[in-house]
């Protein structure tokens, strides 16, 4: 009815409500309720209705509510507390202040250089409602009717963000609704020109009509539901701590193998600087041990703590815990403090010692490993033994 009424090609603006009024009168009629007959239990009741809210694009939005949409205050929702910037060599403004809508210990809050040079600590504005929106305008006056202007001269400005006393507001319970106005987004988004000789049924969906109008058809993916998109997909795997962890780990295991790969290659460049051992008679016993590689014997010195080479004299282990009691035989190695025994220097007042024969296997090493705990563990490979529990054989 409203396009039969507004005759021309200029719209009304503000003056819709001259438009709205008859339909502001059958709302209120209709809120009271009126009667009416029902064919079927063909009896009379009291038929009500209400105007939940309006479906308009953004500048009907200000023509509707009496709010401006455009200048200093176009924010519906920051109202007098829009943050507008006059660019003076783009004659524009433009709308900043949004980081007062991030959390209050967000980093973006303090920087700076990177926004307008000021730290943000303003809080979010609250929106206003129906009864603040409704005493705040109870005493302004409406102006309808358009004018001839002799000179172009600028008109009084508005007072605050509101230009008009909405019609609206005369309906009983529209101060008390949530949400009083709502923006159709397909007016407001930029709409492709459609062919019009386009055919539906065509195999392309560039081609098809129906699919430019809705959309691709976006199918399902398990786990997911429908409607996926990349988008989709990628904010989820964002959000998902176990990919997180995952990622988390990896670093951690890439920066494990990179050390390892160091360590191993120090320890290649060291067995590369040693000697062969000549330990042909323990290959024998132990074929498994045939990888093992030993230094070759030399006459030993007469004080085990100066022997610094290798030496094919027997020597037997005592407990180093208790009362000393012989608790393997073996060869003696090295003492040479900078020898690895399992990965792990030997240090001082210690030796380096080939396990031959067990006495009392569950005797504890002095230096276990992982897999070597006691002493019929190392059977047939070497070990670590303070010099003091080390005594040779005549």
């Amino acid at each position: 009815m409203l396009t039969l009424l507004i005759l021309g090609p200029k719209q009304p603006g503000n003056d819709i409500d001259i438009f709205l009024q008859p339909l502001i009168d059958d709302l209120k009629l209709l809120w009271d309720g009126v009667e009416v007959y029902d064919v079927v239990s063909k009896s009379n009741f009291n038929l009500r209705a209400v105007l939940i809210w309006t479906i308009n694009d953004f500048p009907a939005y200000g023509n509707l509510a009496g709010c401006t949409m455009k200048g200093k205050t176009t924010c519906p929702i920051c109202g007098k507390h829009t943050h507008s910037l006059w660019l003076y060599h783009s004659k524009k403004l433009v709308y900043m202040g949004h980081r007062r809508f991030l959390p209050p210990s967000h980093p973006y809050r303090r920087k700076k250089s990177r926004f307008d040079g000021k730290v943000e600590n303003r809080q979010v504005p609250s929106i206003a409602n129906g009864n603040a929106i409704d005493t705040q305008l109870k005493d302004f006056q409406n102006f309808f009717g358009k004018f001839d202007k002799k000179k172009r001269k600028r008109q009084k400005k508005f007072k605050g963000i509101w230009k008009k006393r909405s019609i609206f507001f005369d309906l009983p319970y529209w101060k008390e609704l949530v949400l009083r106005h709502n923006l159709d987004v397909m007016h407001i988004e930029k709409n492709e020109r459609i062919e019009q000789n386009r055919v539906a049924s065509s195999s392309s969906i560039i081609d098809d009509a129906i699919s430019r109008v809705l959309g691709p058809d976006q199918g399902y993916v398990k786990g997911l539901g429908f409607c996926v998109t990349l988008s989709k997909v990628s904010t989820s795997i964002q959000n998902d701590k176990t990919i997180t962890s995952l990622e988390n780990k990896c670093d951690n295991l890439t920066s494990d193998v990179d050390e390892l790969k160091s360590v191993v290659a120090s320890l290649l460049k060291d067995k590369e600087k040693t000697s062969d051992d000549n330990s042909n008679h323990l290959v024998k016993r132990v074929p498994s041990l045939a990888h093992i590689r030993t230094h070759t014997p030399t006459p030993i010195i007469n004080s085990p703590p100066s022997v610094t080479t290798n030496t094919p004299y027997k020597c037997l282990l005592l407990g180093w815990i208790g009362s000393g009691e012989v608790i393997a035989e073996g060869r003696w190695s090295f003492n040479d403090p900078s020898v690895l025994v399992h990965h792990v220097p030997l240090g001082p007042n210690a030796v380096r010692v080939w396990v031959d024969t067990v006495k009392i296997p569950n005797s504890f090493l002095w230096r276990s490993t992982s897999d070597i705990i006691v002493i019929d563990d190392a059977l047939g490979t070497i070990v670590a033994w303070p010099m003091d529990k080390v005594k040779l054989c005549d």
